[in-house]
């Protein structure tokens, strides 16, 4: 493919600050990010924003519907019309974020506990080898 100008172009004004185009560009990225925020399931919504705050701590469904823009109740039915619970999405989300941190290898395996919200290695290992049936450590090894 090519693109054949006249030469007179290469003698055309440039304006190489155009005053709207930052405004137009910014608008329609967050049109997209809106898109993609609000296409995303309630379950998925979810699970971001736990992950976001797992090293919190402060993880309570009451303020996680609050923060997604439901009551307690109402996110709790969406979560069951998508066939799964708060405390499924919450364990989905630990194991998923731990898996994350083993594959990076920056990560002891007490931080990653602590980052993924256990108070102790070796709950969050109990828990790693009953989610994924292997020990963080193999897992971190066959990665």
């Amino acid at each position: 493919n090519a693109l054949e100008l006249h030469p007179a172009t290469a003698e055309w004004p440039v304006n190489n600050k155009p005053g709207n185009l930052f405004g137009v560009l910014a608008d329609r990225a967050d049109r997209l990010l809106d898109k993609l925020v609000n296409d995303a399931n309630v379950t998925q919504r979810l699970e971001r924003w736990l992950i976001e705050r797992m090293h919190t701590g402060e993880l309570r469904a009451d303020l996680a519907a609050r923060e997604l823009g439901f009551s307690r109740q109402t996110l709790f039915r969406r979560l069951r019309d998508e066939n799964t619970t708060y405390s499924e999405t919450l364990i989905n989300a630990r194991r998923r974020a731990a898996e994350l941190y083993l594959q990076g290898r920056r990560s002891s395996i007490a931080d990653i506990a602590y980052l993924v919200g256990f108070s102790d290695a070796a709950a969050f290992s109990r828990a790693f080898k009953r989610w994924t049936g292997q020990s963080p450590q193999a897992y971190r090894e066959h990665t």
